[in-house]
This record gives C-alpha cells, structure tokens and sequence, in this order.
C-alpha cells in the first residue's frame, strides 16, 4: 500500500512538472512575441514568470531577458537604479555562466550590451550623482534658453502678449487672435473668417483650473479641468519647469542628437488619474525652442503615443525680436487623435455655411477640438466625412503681429 502511495506521488509530481514545463514554453512564446512587437516590459514580465515556473533560468530565457532590459535602457538610462542595476548583473551572470559552444552569437549579444552600459552608474551612490549632474545640465538648457529669448529681466516685464496671424488648415484660410497674460496664467483664441470682417467663428478660454468654448452664438460649453497639462497656459514654461526640477511629480530625463537637444518632461496627476508627456527640443547652437511634442493619456506606468488620448507636435521657425524678447513667427502644429478629436478639427476653417447645422458639444483638448454628439456647438462635421482614424491633421500658423503689454484685458477671458 505504502509502495502504490510513493508511486502516485511520483506520478503526480512528474504530471504536475510536465504541465508547469509547457506552460512556461507557452509564456517563452508570449515574450518572444511581445519583443518583436516592441513591448519590452511585458516581455521581462513573461520571462519571469518561465523563471518561476522552472525554478531557473536557462540561455535563452537570460538572453532575451538582457535584450528587452536593454531596449529599455537605451530609452531611459536613468529612469530606475533597480532595472539599471538587474541589468548589469544578468549580463555578468550570462558571461560568467554561458560561455558554452553553440553560443557563441548570444554571447556576443551580450557582451556588446554590457560594453555599452559599462559607463552607467552600477551603485546608488552613483546613479545618484549622476542624476544630480543631469539635473544640472537641463537647468542649464532651461537657462540658456530663457537668455537666447531675451533673459529672465526682459521677461519678467511681460505681463501680456497679443498675438494675430492667418491659420490655414484643410485648405480654408482664416484669421486668429491669441491673447495671454501672465498674472493669470491663461490665454484666449478667437478665430474668425475674415480680418476686416472680424466675424467670430468661435473663441477659446483656457485658464489654470478650466477651459471653455463659446461659439458664434455666445453659447459657453466648459471642458473641464486643465489639471493634466500643467505648464500648458504659461507664456514662457521654462521660468515654471525650472523650479520643478526637485518636484516629485515631475520626471525629466535628457537626450541628445547631432545637433538638437531634447528634455523628455512626464507630469502624474494622480487626482485626474492622467499623465502628461512633453518633450522640448532646443538647437543645439541657438539654444531656440525648435519643437514641442505632447501627449496625454490615462494614469499607467507606460508612456506611449499609440496608447494616449492625444497627440500633437508643434515645430517653430522664424523667430524675430520683439521689443527686446525673441518670439517664433511661424508655427506648424500636427494633430493625431480619434474620428471625434479628427472631425472637429477638420472643421476649423470652414464657413458656417458649409458646415451640417447639427448641433453638438465641443471641447477642448491640448489645443485641438474634440466633438461629441449634444448641444451648442459651432459647427459639426457630415457624417462618414473628414479625417480617417489617426489621420494627422497640420495646421500652419503665419504670425503677423506680437504686441507686448498692449490689446489684453480681464473680459478677453470671460464668456
């Protein structure tokens, strides 16, 4: 009887193996796939899981495991000390353990990944200091930036800023306005057809807490809060990003290409439950803001442009001096989103008359306009009409005038 127990638990046991062994082939597979589609996390975490179910790790499973930490690293160096520093110790476990005939090509994987971090920190101690000096050197870019524009003194004095150009967008033509002021930490659109006309189409009012639409009709529609773009509404951000260096709820990391700098900037808002992603890139020899890419999505730990609510990208050209401050004159922005993001901003441009007389609910969102089927809209777009889905919408601004301290007052940002 004691002999038929120890077999069936042997036989248990082997079954119970056999299973656990096909299941970790199974999420091998799954990590294989999610690092040819380029989600490395998720291929770290489908290994991990064959290391448990094993008990062990094997060549393979180190191998891919060091391609997918490193894809990562390569991102954001110093985004995190523990994946920095699991990362140096899988490759010098791999070297020490899999120098095996038949391996020669991993192993040469590795070694080349190992020379290539072997200059990133490999203690707290280090990564650290280093962190320290990279925070130094954005708030010298920061700073250089400011002096390139007119220095913190010039800049200080502006109060105000009005700015008028043509917008052209779908091939229609129209005149804008913007209105920004300082104090308050808020700007104003208006579009309108024709200059000489000054014919509202419609008028946008983003502040630090809401922003609202009123249409032609001077119906209001309030967006909602402006918490996830923090620096949105600031006429210079730097002067804001500068003092958010130590704030935790700021990320800033750092890149840099030929001749273009870029500082990466995440911002969590765990009230909204969103994140918010910018990166800025200056020239490297002008010290001038060349771009601004933004995106915004839902509170996870992943930053990624195919999973964000918006996307958009703004390349400035053309700066010119204004009493005593530099400003870009020429601004193309693109747009990615949604049918309902696309369709409202096809809209901008257009003649009321050409546009379906359904009404509906427009909102705001990172400078475009997003549309949902309701009330008091401006305009909408036919149906089966406009943009297809994450379709790239451009606009091209062709500033006319910047006035300073002049045109801005307290009613241009009410209904």
């Amino acid at each position: 009887m004691k002999r038929t127990i120890v077999i069936l638990m042997i036989l248990l046991g082997c079954t119970t193996l056999g299973a656990q062994e096909t299941i970790a082939k199974f999420k091998y597979e799954d990590a294989e796939k999610a690092f040819v589609a380029g989600n490395y996390q998720e291929c770290i975490d489908n290994l991990d899981e064959v290391e448990k179910l094993l008990g062990k790790t094997a060549p393979n499973i180190l191998h891919l495991k060091i391609l997918a930490q490193h894809k990562l690293i390569e991102k954001k160096p110093l985004e995190s000390f523990k994946k920095l520093q699991a990362l140096h110790n899988d490759c010098a476990t791999y070297l020490r353990d899999y120098d095996i005939s038949g391996l020669e090509e991993k192993y040469r994987d590795v070694y080349e990944v190992q020379e290539g971090i072997k200059d990133y920190p490999k203690t707290l101690a280090e990564y650290t200091a280093t962190l320290e000096k990279q925070k130094q050197e954005i708030k010298a870019i920061f700073e250089d930036y400011l002096n390139a524009i007119g220095g913190r003194q010039a800049l200080g004095a502006v109060k105000s800023m009005f700015i008028n150009g043509n917008k052209f967008i779908n091939g229609h033509q129209s005149y804008f306005e913007e209105k920004h002021t300082a104090t308050q930490v808020s700007h104003a659109t208006y579009f309108v057809q024709k200059r000489n006309k000054k014919k509202l189409m419609f008028k946008m009012v983003s502040t630090q807490d809401t922003t609202f639409i009123v249409d032609s009709e001077g119906q209001k529609t309030i967006y909602g809060s402006e918490g996830s773009n923090p620096i949105k509404n600031y006429l210079f951000p730097e002067m804001y990003l500068t003092d958010q260096l130590d704030n935790p709820d700021f990320e800033f990391d750092l890149s840099k290409e030929e001749n273009l700098i870029t500082i990466n900037i995440i911002y969590r808002n765990d009230e909204m439950g969103k994140l918010y992603s910018s990166s800025r890139s200056y020239d490297a020899s002008t010290h001038l803001l060349k771009s601004v890419t933004t995106l915004s999505h839902p509170k996870t730990n992943t930053i990624s442009a195919s999973r964000s609510n918006g996307y958009s990208q703004i390349i400035l050209a053309d700066y010119k001096r204004v009493e005593g401050i530099y400003r870009p004159f020429k601004k193309t922005v693109f747009i990615k989103g949604g049918d309902e993001v696309q369709n409202g901003i096809a809209d901008i441009g257009r003649s009321q008359e050409s546009i379906t007389k359904e009404k509906q609910t427009v909102s705001l969102s990172y400078g475009s306009i997003k549309s949902k089927t309701g009330q008091n809209s401006p305009s909408t777009t036919p149906k089966n009409s406009g943009p297809k889905k994450n379709s790239v919408i451009k606009e091209e601004y062709a500033i006319r005038e910047i006035l300073i301290n002049q045109n801005v007052g307290p009613s241009d940002f009410e209904p």
